[in-house]
C-alpha cells in the first residue's frame, strides 16, 4: 500500500501491489487532495509507468508491478499531489485529435484554442478573396508559439501554406520543433527566438507585408488573478504565457498596434482573449483605424474567447 510519510512528503508502496490495488490508493490520494479529475490521472499516470493504453489496466487489473515500476509510479502519486499539472508527469496533451510533445516549462495547450484553428479554416476563403492571394501564397505567423500546437495543426490541416511561428522560450521552441517532426512531414514550420514581430521588417510597402494571418494565443490574464488560478497553473507554468499586465490587456494591446505593419492589406489578425477583455479590446481596434472589421467568437462554454481583425 501506499503511506504518506507526513514528515519526509513522500510515498512507500508495498513492492506486491496490483493494478487494481496501486489505482484505488492512488485515486484516494488525489481526491483528499481536491483533484477532481483523481481517477483518470491515476489511470494515466500508472499507463505512462507500464507503456499501455488504459484499458489494459482493465483488462489484466491483478497484474503486479516489479519494484521499479511501483517506485516510478510512486514518484508520479507524490509529484501530481503537489499539484504538478498531469501533462507535465506523462509528457503530451491532446489537441486537434493530436498527441504533443509537453515538456515541463512549457505552456500546456486548452482545448479552447481549437476555437481559433475553426475559425480560420472557415474563414479561409473570405481571406483569399480579400487578399487576392492563391493557396500556396498564403502566410501564416504564430505569435508565442509555445508547444507549437497551433503553427503544427494548421500547417497538418492545410498542407499548402507557408507557417513560421515565434516564442521567446528557447524550451518552448524546442519542444515545439519536436512536434513539428513528429506531425508534419520534413517538420516544415519555421521556428523562430523572437518577441513578437520583432524580427520581421515593418518598413516593407503595403504589398509586400510578410503574412496575411497573424495567429496567437498570447498571455491575457490580469497580474492580480494569480490567487484565483488553480495551483497547477499558478505554481508551474510559464509566468511570461499567463500575465500581461493588470487588466491581462498589455500583450493583445500590443499585438493589435503592430499588426497592421505585418500584415498584407485584407489580412487577418486573430486572438484568444479573457473573459470581459471584448469592451477594451474594441476601443484598441478602434483607436489604431488600420482595421475595417472586428469579429468576437465564444468558446463551447459559451465564454469569450477570441477576437478576429481584420486590416483595410
Amino acid at each position: 500500500m501506499i503511506v504518506e510519510d507526513k514528515k519526509e512528503k513522500s510515498f512507500f508502496i508495498n513492492s506486491a501491489a496490483d493494478i487494481f490495488t496501486l489505482l484505488k490508493i492512488s485515486t484516494d490520494i488525489f481526491k483528499s487532495e481536491g483533484i477532481n479529475s483523481a481517477r483518470i490521472d491515476s489511470e494515466l499516470l500508472l499507463c505512462r509507468v507500464l507503456r499501455v493504453d488504459r484499458s489494459y489496466l482493465y483488462t489484466y487489473p491483478e497484474q503486479k508491478l516489479e519494484k521499479s515500476q511501483i517506485n516510478e509510479f510512486s514518484e508520479l502519486v507524490a509529484l501530481r499531489k503537489k499539484r504538478m499539472p498531469l501533462q507535465y508527469l506523462i509528457g503530451k496533451q491532446e489537441f486537434w485529435s493530436r498527441d504533443f510533445i509537453i515538456k515541463e516549462g512549457v505552456f500546456i495547450p486548452r482545448p479552447e484554442t481549437e476555437r481559433l484553428i475553426e475559425i480560420i479554416i472557415d474563414d479561409f476563403e473570405k481571406l483569399k478573396i480579400r487578399t487576392k492571394v492563391k493557396n500556396e501564397d498564403i502566410r501564416i505567423l504564430d505569435i508565442g508559439t509555445g508547444s507549437g500546437v497551433i503553427a503544427i495543426t494548421l500547417k497538418c490541416e492545410m498542407p499548402f501554406i507557408k507557417v513560421c511561428a515565434t516564442d521567446i522560450s528557447y524550451e518552448a521552441l524546442k519542444t515545439a520543433q519536436l512536434n513539428a517532426e513528429i506531425h508534419i512531414e520534413n517538420g516544415a514550420v519555421d521556428f523562430l527566438l523572437a518577441r513578437s514581430f520583432e524580427t520581421f521588417r515593418a518598413d516593407s510597402p503595403s504589398k509586400d507585408k510578410p503574412f496575411h494571418i497573424v495567429v496567437s494565443n498570447p498571455p491575457y490574464i490580469p497580474e492580480g488573478d494569480c490567487h484565483k488560478l488553480q495551483p497547477e497553473i499558478a505554481k508551474y507554468e510559464p509566468k511570461e504565457a499567463l500575465f500581461s499586465g493588470e487588466e491581462g490587456i498589455d500583450m493583445i494591446k500590443e499585438l493589435i498596434e503592430e499588426a497592421p505593419k505585418f500584415i498584407c492589406p485584407g489580412g487577418m489578425l486573430i486572438l484568444e482573449i479573457g473573459e470581459g477583455q471584448k469592451n477594451m479590446i474594441k476601443e484598441i481596434y478602434a483607436a489604431v483605424d488600420k482595421y475595417d472589421e472586428i469579429n468576437f467568437y465564444d468558446d463551447y462554454s459559451s465564454y469569450e474567447r477570441v477576437a478576429q481583425l481584420w486590416i483595410k
